[in-house]
């Protein structure tokens, strides 16, 4: 039986090229950037690995993982639940006309379609297998692996053109760095790889790209190092212990004295408000696995030793911010016990939410 993919790949879209923009179909307008070397420059947050030879990093929506869930039961279902109670005790007898009437049962019918549609891709959010984009770019092929839903998939970086694309509205409003694999002569988008969440303005996604631009072209004396990024935990502990109750509790723990109890308060009280999405992010996420990176050639990801002996540290390692540290005895029953305390108060929250969305509907 195939699969059911619960996630949509931008792949092989069609698209209109202009002099300073793509159009691309169900995306939007990406702004070209300049490909020309420029002064302003801004780090990435996300860098696992750096050497002479490639570069790893990733994007993806890790630090808002359980939001999707939070909104699915609190916000969605209780909404789908509250559209169809009050389509069935509305009182259509009392309209005055029969157009009233059709207004009022076409506005039905779209939101008892719409609520659930919104609910699904709410659960997506943290349900779906590509919860990470990671790449890993190679300075001698100057080449773009990318591990993308589950397989590997590669572009040669000169011909990606980097854009700047502009969510929301005007309240509110982000912009990303996109690396749009495109195809001039049959004027479709092979790929969009989303490198980096960057601002509204343009101009810092054209700071994002010189970051890369800069580590391709061997500019390493003007490239700035960073503290390298913990890779991603996978297995159900390593993500129950990598959620946020968990890793601000234990940073403060770790450091002794008066903190110790003050990180334990900390992991409880957080753990205690957000126990379903943790446990629900434990299993969702527990279940993935990394990238897998054995089909790119060996020699691409070997440094070169007079290069490396010239620029040792690209990247810098904090052993406290870079490693992924130790797992202590006292973790797994700190962190359950959090979860287990907040789960009665979670289970009130969902039976509060459907209660009044019930009375409302009514």
């Amino acid at each position: 039986m195939k699969k059911i993919r619960l996630g949509y790949e931008v792949r092989d879209v069609p698209a209109f090229e202009t002099e300073n923009a793509l159009h691309v179909h169900k995306v939007g307008v990406l702004e070209k950037l300049n490909k020309e070397p420029t002064k302003r420059i801004a780090s990435q947050g996300l860098i696992e690995h750096a050497d002479t030879a490639f570069l790893q990093t990733r994007a993806g929506m890790d630090f808002i993982a359980g939001l999707g869930i939070f909104s699915f039961l609190i916000v969605a279902m209780p909404g789908v639940y509250f559209s169809i109670s009050s389509a069935i005790n509305y009182p259509f007898d009392a309209i005055d006309s029969t157009s009233n009437t059709v207004i009022m049962s076409i506005t039905f019918v779209i939101a008892i379609v719409m609520m659930p549609v919104g609910a699904l891709q709410m659960f997506l959010m943290d349900w779906r297998d590509n919860r990470d984009m990671h790449y890993r770019f190679c300075r001698h092929s100057r080449k773009l692996y990318a591990w993308r839903f589950g397989r590997l998939v590669v572009s040669n970086f000169d011909d990606l053109i980097p854009c700047h694309h502009r969510v929301g509205t005007v309240t509110a409003a982000n912009g990303y760095l996109d690396l749009v694999d495109y195809d001039p002569d049959n004027k479709i988008i092979r790929y969009i790889h989303n490198f980096s969440v960057t601002s509204p303005f343009p101009e810092d996604s054209q700071a994002a790209w010189e970051y890369l631009r800069r580590y391709i072209d061997s500019e390493f004396e003007h490239w700035p190092v960073q503290v390298r990024s913990p890779e991603l935990a996978y297995g159900y502990f390593a993500v129950m212990r990598n959620y946020f109750p968990a890793r601000w509790g234990r940073a403060l723990i770790r450091q002794g004295g008066i903190k110790a109890p003050l990180g334990i308060l900390v992991t409880l009280l957080f753990g205690i408000i957000v126990a379903l999405p943790w446990l629900f992010i434990t299993y969702a996420h527990g279940r993935l696995k990394g990238p897998d990176w054995s089909g790119i050639p060996k020699q691409e990801l070997t440094p070169d030793p007079t290069e490396e002996a010239t620029h040792p540290e690209l990247v810098k390692f904090d052993s406290i911010k870079s490693a992924t540290l130790p797992v202590a005895a006292w973790e797994r029953p700190l962190y359950i016990v959090a979860m287990t305390l907040g789960m009665p108060l979670w289970l009130a929250g969902v039976y509060g939410a459907f209660y009044f969305a019930h009375m409302v509907g009514r």
